[in-house]
């Protein structure tokens, strides 16, 4: 499922930087979807497009392991 941005304030599970999107403007945001919450990383925390794919792997493994701690404190 391909997540929109619809101008909703993002907040980064990693520093707690606050962005509000635009659904017309590239953020270069990440968000994913998890259990009907939606989790974001700012772009202080992934490398720019057309990076190695091993800089998303550790960008990614980083993002998901905090996601993961925060679902596991809420239940």
């Amino acid at each position: 499922m391909t997540l929109h941005f619809v101008g909703e304030t993002m907040v980064c599970v990693l520093c707690s930087k606050t962005a509000k999107s635009d659904p017309r403007i590239s953020s270069d945001w990440r968000a994913i979807q998890i259990q009907r919450r939606t989790f974001y990383a700012c772009t202080d925390h992934f490398p720019p497009d057309g990076s190695p794919s091993g800089a998303f792997a550790d960008a990614y493994t980083k993002f998901l392991k905090r996601v993961i701690e925060m679902l596991n404190k809420s239940v």
